[in-house]
């Protein structure tokens, strides 16, 4: 999965927005908002542990990767950088 990062992705919000659809399909299931951690390995083997967790929108949900921030100051990305996730079960 690629995703653009916005300038919130990027900045100091601690978070980045999953698309719903990759979520569902490519994520563990999650039923309470809290979520569950993930243990994240980047292209140079650093491992990081994001909490995977949604946030109630209306009458759905919004997916986000918490904890991000010193990942991604780790790789200096900035908006409009583009950010691979691999999958794997």
């Amino acid at each position: 999965m690629a995703l653009l990062l916005s300038a919130s992705d990027a900045g100091r919000i601690g978070h980045l927005v999953l698309p719903k659809a990759c979520a569902e399909v490519y994520f563990p299931p999650i039923s309470q908002s809290e979520g569950l951690p993930l243990q994240i390995q980047d292209g140079e083997g650093n491992e990081w542990t994001f909490q995977f967790r949604f946030l109630p929108n209306n009458n759905s949900r919004m997916y986000v990767s918490e904890g991000v921030t010193p990942c991604i100051q780790s790789m200096e990305l900035q908006a409009g950088d583009t950010d691979l996730i691999y999958v794997c079960t």
